[in-house]
């Protein structure tokens, strides 16, 4: 009975120190290259500029090859790389820094996932592979970016022996305002025709969408960056439209998402025109293609005719 104990506990040792061995080993190897990105912000307006930071951190014994920065360009089509800083160098002794920035720019609304970069590098005979984390960034319209509001400081309670003065200085306040009324009583009275105040017109989201593309001017061709900021701007009243006139969070969703929804909502004719007009608009914004001039002339057409067709009717319309 010992020896059959004995023969068990030894077999039980030879298949355990080697894997105690291979998790030692290949946690270590793993430790020795560290690949880590981030953003230099995750809220802001389309069209702007970001960074993304891209850090390279490796054991001196080990010479991996510089992190592949091509999902970045293949990822996502309204993501685009505007420039790469030349990668920089730190030797430490313990250790080995690269680093470099990636200037970047979305064209579209919504939350935007930055692509996860890999690094397969081999330590001795052995492959190993490093990712980097998930990163998002949250792209909104210009009228969404507001400013960040600063904290309310604590009010302060005056001393009593200075209250007189505040009495004083409110006593003056009031017989400059009484001043004031009286003198603008005075010349309205001297007036002998006032014109009348113009009214107030609320405009529905449809007559909105109409003058936002009316005002937009029409580009030349050439012009590459002012021809995809044109493009950028019909999708993006188009979509504000949609979401105003029927409820449908468009600004949130992908250009496939959207076109789905036309389609189950007014229909194939409307869907297989827009579908067409957001792929030329997607390649112009994200695949560089070259717009012609009739092309650019017809856009603000095709946009009209749609907001016309999918706007809500008025109540003096259906009569």
């Amino acid at each position: 009975m010992t020896e059959c104990l004995k023969n068990h506990f030894l077999f039980s040792c030879k298949l355990l120190i080697p894997a105690l061995c291979f998790l030692f080993f290949s946690e270590k190897a793993s430790a020795q290259v560290s690949l880590q990105t981030s953003l230099d912000s995750t809220r802001i307006e389309i069209a702007t500029p970001f960074t993304l930071r891209v850090k390279l951190s490796f054991d001196p014994s080990i010479s991996p090859p510089l992190p592949d920065l091509s999902p970045l360009e293949i990822n996502e089509k309204d993501l685009e790389v505007l420039g790469v800083k030349a990668w920089d160098t730190l030797v430490a002794e313990h250790a080995t820094y690269i680093s470099t920035e990636v200037q970047l720019a979305v064209y579209d609304t919504g939350t935007v996932m930055i692509p996860v970069l890999q690094l397969i590098y081999k330590d001795g005979k052995q492959k190993d592979t490093v990712s980097s984390e998930n990163l998002f960034i949250r792209i909104l319209p210009p009228a969404q970016m507001q400013e960040d509001i600063l904290p309310i400081k604590d009010l302060e309670r005056i001393p009593e022996s200075k209250m007189k003065y505040v009495y004083l200085a409110l006593g003056i306040l009031a017989l400059l305002l009484l001043a004031w009324f009286t003198w603008k009583a005075y010349k309205r009275k001297k007036v002998a025709d006032i014109p009348a105040e113009a009214p107030v017109i609320i405009l529905t989201p449809k007559e909105r969408a109409l003058q936002a593309i009316h005002s937009l001017s029409e580009p030349e061709a050439g012009d590459q960056t002012a021809v995809k900021l044109f493009y950028s701007s019909i999708t993006q009243i188009l979509k504000t439209f949609i979401q105003e006139e029927h409820q449908f969070q468009a600004l949130d969703q992908t250009s496939e998402a959207f076109l789905n929804w036309l389609r189950d909502q007014f229909g194939q004719v409307i869907f297989q025109t827009m579908k067409y007009f957001f792929e030329a608009a997607d390649m112009i914004k994200f695949a560089k293609a070259d717009a012609e001039s009739d092309m650019i002339r017809q856009a603000k057409g095709i946009a009209t005719d749609f907001i016309h067709q999918t706007g809500k009717k008025k109540e003096t319309d259906k009569i």
